[in-house]
């Protein structure tokens, strides 16, 4: 038998997800007390737990962990009556079914800890069952708004203004933000990584990237290096993958810190340009480009491989 209980918030829904779902699992505390027995009764009216006190349940975007457990009772005079104690802060408990000597309850526990009292009578005596949940939430915020990667068009100008809008929520708490640069920030030339950290009130964080680009104009080039090269098994040599090494390149643009990309034309060489081949190598940047031209040699330094046709043998017939 059971005695009324404190309502159960969204008890369907609990039960659902504790029944259905497959959910992640956190292991709780060790019991803190215990009185299984009770005088009054020969032998004593004895209380055993199950699932208590966990491991409990998680729901993503739910605060709070949920832990089913059932409570028996043995050695009892009469039907037994189990009653839990008041609800601790954050807590609260349905009874998901019953029998005239257990109880099998589905408890929601909010973060903290959580003491749980059950009491069972029967005719002639009482007994206590008493353990500790810990509920710990470790869901980190997540952002609801992480804005896109910018590109300021503010040539010819060194800088500009960018703004954006950002914004996280938390399963259980409110969220700070804490960033490298706020809206408003004036950038200078070149690319600037902007960082934001979302912390709840449990220490978990997440964060949120993006970049802000001021474009430069190039205004000059610079190609030092007459590289000499070999072809692979193929027959080619990628002249843009190894651009950086077989070229020292430099460039100057009408801003600071601009940033420069580089092109090879032809971007592969070939067979065809054994001896020597020019390259042209663009530099571009902002809304301009710079050439400047590069002499390869072009080396084959593989030997040819003869393939010889397998060794046949052959019979003759009757007639020789």
């Amino acid at each position: 038998m059971i005695s009324p209980l404190p309502s159960l918030r969204n008890s369907a829904l609990m039960l659902v997800m504790a029944v259905l779902l497959p959910l992640t699992t956190w292991a709780g505390s060790g019991p803190v007390g215990l009185n299984p027995t009770a005088p009054g009764s020969t032998p004593p009216l004895t209380l055993t737990g199950t699932n208590t006190p966990g491991p409990l349940t998680e729901v993503p975007g739910l605060c709070a962990k949920f832990l089913t457990f059932t409570v028996d009772a043995s050695n009892n005079n009469g039907a037994v009556t189990f009653v839990i104690g008041s609800a601790p802060a954050g807590a609260t408990f349905g009874v998901l079914s019953s029998t005239a000597t257990s109880v099998t309850y589905l408890g929601s526990f909010s973060p903290g800890n959580s003491v749980v009292t059950i009491t069972a009578t029967d005719d002639l005596a009482s007994a206590q069952l008493v353990f500790n949940v810990i509920s710990v939430d470790t869901q980190p915020p997540s952002f609801t708004t992480c804005p896109p990667n910018q590109t300021l068009n503010v040539v010819p100008a060194c800088s500009g203004i960018a703004n954006w809008a950002v914004a996280a929520n938390d399963n259980c708490s409110a969220v700070s933000l804490s960033t490298t640069h706020n809206p408003g920030t004036s950038f200078s030339a070149g690319v600037t990584t902007v960082l934001y950290t979302a912390s709840d009130g449990s220490g978990n964080t997440s964060t949120c990237t993006f970049t802000i680009t001021v474009p430069t104009d190039v205004t000059s080039i610079a190609c030092v290096g007459t590289p000499t090269v070999n072809l692979d098994a193929n027959g080619t040599y990628n002249v843009q993958a190894n651009l950086g090494t077989d070229v020292a390149l430099s460039a100057v643009t009408a801003c600071p810190g601009g940033v420069v990309s580089y092109t090879a034309s032809p971007a592969t060489l070939s067979c065809a340009d054994l001896g020597t081949a020019t390259v042209t190598i663009t530099a571009s940047a902002g809304a301009a480009t710079q050439s400047c031209n590069v002499t390869y040699t072009v080396q084959d330094m593989i030997a040819p491989v003869i393939a010889c046709a397998p060794t046949a043998t052959g019979f003759l017939d009757n007639s020789g």
